[in-house]
């Protein structure tokens, strides 16, 4: 009589797709995520005139720049996790597409403050398919022990977007107070704002197609067992802790990225009197360069640990980020001119975006197939709640009520990272046994 199979017993993993199949995935699902940080991020350059046109406060701004996207992001990617680790990812990849686009589009058709929150809940919850699927679906086309670089060229998709959306929103607003606009029916003449949404939302085309390209790779590294869904929820409750204190941790540091990347143009408008389009190159172009080298040498930090038999190598390099950026991100919004505090902070930008892609290595690391794509999905409501939800809602509160002073905004990003980091070193600190405890369970179903 043979012995059942191990809850945790390897499925053999079959054939990898070809370096060509594995490396058209990502490039085109590269393109969809730089296209969806450009749609979510593009309205940060765009805060003065909706602000003026739409009669709106720093606070309102807030809700439109995190909480109105991100939360709804955050919730919508739990079911739509859980389908992507049940179903055909590339599916769910070309239905998000779809719905963000058509969503950017609305943002820039909206009225008033709550026409322009519904839109950015739209782009949310179109957004939030993308990242579980594609990063569980890249997985599946690489060995574990090439996925650093192909995981981080997907992340470098979202670094290209948030900083291209600044230096490309400032040149589309520039031109946009240049020309005149025939009325359109029923919605008479957009403002230049306006038009910069319609334009944007135009790149869901050849995302969809090149999207459409991607061949849907086996599924691999997979828990057996007679009840594999018991086995699967089992594992997640062994774990829980170590994905709390790893996405946590991480989300306080981007908490201090997503801020200045958000506030930054305004920043550099009100306190050194820049005009929007000198803003949007003083903050896209150099964290657009350093955000893409961030997201390749942190991840190579974290190769690199891990080639001494440091199992929590991805988990230490998090922590030295937060260490690198801490005094920078303090004291370089406060320095007092443009090129100084561009200098100090970049780098520091670099890094933060950096430690998001060591993350999702992470989390590949130490979960099984059928958890990867609602880790992700973790990850997201974690980051969005916090990052993108809560950062950009603290620095108008506090701008608004703590120094009640437009002219002061730089202190109220100092503020944030001077709580902020500590805060993600203690946690991170305390989540090293729990990570440990879950490298070494993976080892029992790792692909090789």
């Amino acid at each position: 009589m043979s012995k059942p199979a191990s809850p945790r017993k390897i499925i053999p993993p079959g054939v990898w797709p070809t370096p060509a199949q594995g490396w058209y995935a990502v490039a085109a699902l590269t393109f969809a995520h730089f296209v969806s940080y450009l749609d979510r991020t593009i309205i940060s350059l765009l805060v003065e005139p909706i602000k003026a046109s739409q009669q709106l406060s720093d606070t309102q701004v807030s809700f439109l720049l995190g909480f109105a996207f991100a939360v709804f992001y955050a919730l919508a990617g739990i079911p739509l996790g859980y389908l992507a680790d049940r179903s055909r990812r590339k599916r769910l990849i070309l239905a998000s597409i779809g719905i963000w686009s058509l969503m950017t589009a609305a943002c820039g058709l909206a009225k008033g403050f709550w026409g322009l929150f519904l839109a950015r809940v739209g782009v949310g919850v179109g957004e939030a398919g993308l990242n579980p699927a594609a990063i569980s679906l890249i997985s599946d086309c690489f060995p574990p022990r090439k996925r650093h670089f192909p995981v981080a060229t997907f992340m470098v998709g979202g670094t290209l977007g948030g900083g291209l959306a600044i230096i490309l929103g400032a040149g589309l607003v520039s031109l946009g107070e240049r020309l005149t606009f025939t009325p359109l029916p029923l919605l008479g003449i957009l403002e230049p704002w306006q038009w910069v949404f319609v334009l944007v939302s135009l790149l869901g085309l050849p995302a969809l197609l090149l999207a459409a390209g991607v061949r849907e790779p086996a599924r691999k590294g997979l828990l057996q067992a007679s009840d594999s869904g018991a086995a699967v929820n089992a594992y997640l409750r062994r774990h829980w802790r170590c994905l709390a204190g790893l996405f946590v941790g991480t989300s306080l540091i981007l908490m201090v990225n997503v801020c200045y990347l958000v506030w930054g143009p305004t920043l550099f408008v009100r306190v050194h009197g820049l005009t929007l389009q000198q803003a949007g190159l003083m903050v896209g172009l150099p964290c657009f360069v350093a955000g893409i080298a961030g997201n390749f040498v942190a991840p190579a930090i974290a190769r690199r640990l891990g080639r001494g038999g440091r199992q929590d190598a991805p988990l230490l390099t998090i922590q030295l980020v937060a260490l690198l950026v801490a005094l920078p991100m303090v004291l370089g919004p406060l320095l007092p001119t443009p090129l100084a505090v561009i200098a100090t902070v970049a780098p520091a930008i670099g890094l933060m975006v950096g430690s998001a892609s060591v993350v999702q290595i992470a989390a590949q690391q130490i979960l099984p197939n059928q958890l990867r794509a609602r880790a992700v999905a973790f990850y997201n409501l974690a980051v969005n709640a916090l990052a993108f939800g809560l950062g950009p809602l603290l620095i108008g509160l506090l701008s608004d009520r703590l120094y009640a002073d437009e002219k002061l905004l730089h202190y109220s990003i100092a503020t944030l990272a001077l709580a902020a980091i500590p805060l993600a070193l203690l946690v991170l600190a305390r989540t090293r046994r729990h990570f440990l405890a879950a490298a070494a369970d993976a080892r029992d179903w790792s692909p090789t």
